[in-house]
């Protein structure tokens, strides 16, 4: 009788405009017969996560995303900033305009009818804890997750306010909740302790106050890819950077699938 295999349960970190490493992973999985049965992202990977479950090819995902990841500053993509209300606190960009993408691009669908079930981290500024998305509009749900805390305005969903879900969550493997015949596969984009060097001081408090939660949310995770991306600190990014992210992530998911066949 033939063993039946384990479920993979794929989390992405956030790790922002990087996140487009998390879709070589993906796709290297997927050119070695890995399945993903289901994933949770958070923060760009709830973007990754969110295009993958729509498209269900790594490689078509990439294809549809790569275009609208953004290679200078542009008002087409973040809108007229509002230092007013960035001073105020309340963030200097609204999500508008790059929740109108997500809907052009994944159309105005829910979360729970994707073909591949998809949970989204996102942060209750009220209960200051981190909770799945599981239900409701999924462009509006993906940016809840990306909300940037004082770069962009929080979005309130059901009368619920939502930040970043990289915020408590940035590798959300406590989401996943799971089952016994399921295994936890972390793709992880995070910084790193002491990989990154910066002088930019908010960047260093971030990784300084990540760095304990990063490595206990890595200890949920079975098993955990970690692409040698170089831990670029950039908003937007040209093509030829672009497309190296997702060439290191293809090797990175390539390499890994021989272990992860072992213990599926």
């Amino acid at each position: 009788m033939k063993k039946e295999r384990k479920k993979i349960v794929l989390v992405l970190s956030g790790g922002g405009i990087a996140g487009i490493t998390h879709l070589g992973v993906i796709q290297g999985l997927q050119e070695k017969n890995i399945p993903i049965d289901r994933i949770v992202g958070a923060s760009a990977g709830s973007i990754v996560g969110s295009f993958f479950a729509h498209f269900k090819k790594a490689e078509k995902a990439y294809q549809r995303l790569k275009s609208y990841i953004p290679t200078r500053y542009s008002f087409r993509t973040f809108g007229l900033p509002s230092f007013f209300e960035g001073f105020a606190g309340k963030g200097i960009f609204s999500l508008e305009k790059i929740e109108k993408i997500f809907e052009n691009l994944l159309g105005k669908q829910s979360i729970q009818d994707l073909p591949i079930p998809l949970t989204i981290a996102a942060t209750n500024l009220e209960s200051g804890k981190v909770v799945g998305l599981t239900k409701g509009n999924l462009a509006r749900a993906i940016c809840a997750s990306i909300a940037i805390p004082g770069f962009f305005k929080a979005v309130v969903i059901n009368k619920v306010t939502y930040i970043d879900g990289a915020v408590l969550g940035e590798i959300p493997t406590q989401l996943a909740k799971k089952k016994e015949n399921e295994l936890l596969i972390a793709s992880n984009i995070a910084f790193p302790e002491g990989k990154r060097k910066t002088e930019i001081v908010p960047i260093k408090t971030w990784d300084m106050i990540q760095a304990p939660h990063r490595a206990k949310q890595l200890k949920l995770a079975d098993f955990v890819i970690q692409p040698d991306i170089g831990y670029p600190l950039k908003i937007w990014m040209p093509p030829k950077e672009v497309e190296e992210l997702h060439q290191k992530g293809i090797e990175a998911g390539r390499k890994s699938a021989k272990k992860i066949r072992q213990i599926m």
